[in-house]
C-alpha cells in the first residue's frame, strides 16, 4: 500500500524484528513487501546494491470458502481441491478455516491430499462441508488413494463422496505420518 515504516534503534544495535503495528493483508491478494538498510553502522553506505530485500506474501487462510468447479480459483473460490490443499500448506492458517463445496459442482477428478498445516489446532479446524459432492479419479497401481492425510491434524471432512473409476485399484482413504484429531 505504500506505506513506509521508518525504523530505528536507539542504542544503536541492529533491529532483526520489525513490528509493523495493526496493518490489515488482504485476503488473497499478494502484499509486496521491501526492506533495506540506511547509515548501517551509522556511516553512509557507498555500496547499496546488496542492502535490501524483497519479496510477495499471502496471508495465512482464515474464515469461510467455498469449492467450484465452476469458477476460477481466486479471492474466497477454490476451482479444485488441490488449489485448496496448496494454498493451505503454503500459507498455513490463522483462525477456523470451512470450505464448502459448492452445490452442484465437480464431479472434482482429482485426488486430495492434506498434509501437515501451519497455524492448525483444537481451535483452528480445517472443515470441509463437502454438501453430497463427488471427488472421483482413475487411480492405478501407484496411485490408490483419493484422500490422503499425511501429518494432517484437525481435519473434518463432512459428506464428501469419494469414487474410484479403476476397476482394479483404488483406496477410500490413506492415513500416515503421524496424522491426528481428524475426522472424516
Amino acid at each position: 500500500s505504500g506505506m513506509l515504516v521508518p525504523l530505528s534503534s536507539p542504542t544503536g544495535q541492529s533491529i532483526d524484528t520489525v513490528v509493523l503495528g495493526n496493518v490489515t493483508f488482504p485476503q488473497g491478494t499478494p502484499t509486496d513487501i521491501m526492506v533495506w538498510t540506511a547509515m548501517p553502522n551509522g556511516i553512509a553506505d557507498t555500496s547499496n546494491l546488496n542492502d535490501t530485500i524483497s519479496g510477495s506474501f499471502l496471508p495465512s487462510l482464515s474464515g469461510t470458502f467455498t469449492i467450484n468447479s465452476a469458477v476460477p480459483t481466486g479471492g474466497t473460490n477454490y476451482q479444485t481441491f488441490a488449489d485448496f490443499t496448496n494454498d493451505l500448506l503454503a500459507y498455513g492458517v490463522c483462525g477456523p478455516v470451512v470450505a464448502n463445496v459448492a452445490t452442484g459442482s465437480g464431479p472434482y477428478v482429482e485426488t486430495v491430499k492434506f498434509g501437515l498445516i501451519n497455524g492448525v489446532s483444537a481451535t483452528n479446524t480445517i472443515r470441509v462441508n463437502g454438501n453430497g459432492r463427488t471427488v472421483q479419479f482413475d487411480n492405478t497401481s501407484s496411485d490408490r488413494q483419493l484422500l490422503t492425510l499425511d501429518g494432517a491434524q484437525y481435519i473434518i471432512i463432512d459428506s464428501l463422496n469419494f469414487k474410484t473409476l479403476d476397476a482394479t485399484y483404488g483406496w477410500g482413504a490413506l492415513i500416515t505420518g503421524g496424522s491426528a484429531y481428524d475426522s472424516i
